[in-house]
Order: C-alpha cells, then sequence, then structure tokens
C-alpha cells in the first residue's frame, strides 16, 4: 500500500475514533445535577442560586423529547393506564437512557400492573441513577417498600 494512501486512511479512522469518543462523552450523566427538574435539585437564592443555574448544562433535544414523554407517561399513570405509560416510558428511556426518573416511573408502572419482579428490576435501575439525591433516594425506597407488598 502506498505511503499516501496509509497515511490517509489512518488520518479517517482517526476522524472516525475522535467522532466516536465525542459520541460516548455527550452520554455521560454530569455529576449529581438534575438536567430535568433544575429547581428540585437547587434550592438556593441569591448568587448560589445564579452559580447553580450556570452549573446545569443545557438540554439535547433528545433530553427535552425525554422529559415531555415522561410527563405524557405521569398523566397516563395518574388516569391508571400502565400499558400505555410503559410504552411511553420505553421511549423516553430510549432518548434519555441516564434518566433515573424514567426508570422510577416505568417501576411504578409495573407495580400497577402488580409485576413485582419488572418493578423492582427499574426501581433497581433509578436508584442507581439517582443515587446522591436524598429526596429522590426516599421514593425510591418507598417505591421499594410498595413492591415488596405486592409479593
Amino acid at each position: 500500500m502506498p505511503k499516501n494512501r496509509m497515511c490517509l486512511v489512518l488520518g479517517l479512522f482517526l476522524l472516525f475514533l475522535t467522532a466516536c469518543v465525542r459520541q460516548v462523552a455527550l452520554r455521560v450523566p454530569v455529576g449529581h445535577v438534575s438536567r430535568d427538574h433544575p429547581a428540585e435539585t437547587w434550592k438556593e437564592t441569591g448568587e448560589g442560586a445564579q452559580q447553580a443555574e450556570k452549573a446545569v448544562p443545557s438540554k439535547s433535544p433528545g433530553e427535552v423529547a425525554s422529559v415531555s414523554l415522561m410527563e405524557q407517561a405521569r398523566r397516563y399513570l395518574d388516569a391508571g393506564d400502565a400499558e400505555s405509560a410503559i410504552r411511553i416510558l420505553e421511549q423516553s428511556i430510549a432518548l434519555n437512557p441516564y434518566n433515573g426518573r424514567g426508570y422510577y416511573l416505568l417501576a411504578e408502572a409495573w407495580i400497577l400492573k402488580k409485576d413485582p419482579k419488572r418493578a423492582l428490576s427499574f426501581n433497581r435501575m433509578a436508584r442507581s441513577y439517582l443515587k446522591g439525591d436524598a429526596a429522590w433516594e426516599k421514593r425510591i425506597r418507598e417505591q421499594y417498600r410498595k413492591i415488596k407488598l405486592i409479593q
């Protein structure tokens, strides 16, 4: 293989590798900052609130769509329609797999359908993604107790 072609192939490979690394880096969650509901995470006022707002990364279109789908699923859950909620929440999680609130709501849907095995699975996922958020950890523990009651 001529030297010029080999350089071209190597350059294209490095370009592809860089694009892959960037894509993976964009999917990694940033700390324990709530991207869906910053007001739930930051309860400060004044200068601290302004600094907190700067710490919250802007949402990607996928994250915005994911939050919108979660709100729609929450309405289905409130109406008792677990099937529709599950379908919508699966779409939401596909758009933003790091959103622990989506897993929490999926566990709620499976509790509504009286399926403790699946509910427990999604409760564990929610716990892993919402770790460090005291308010959500409390909700997740309460949800875990509900799951144990239907077993």
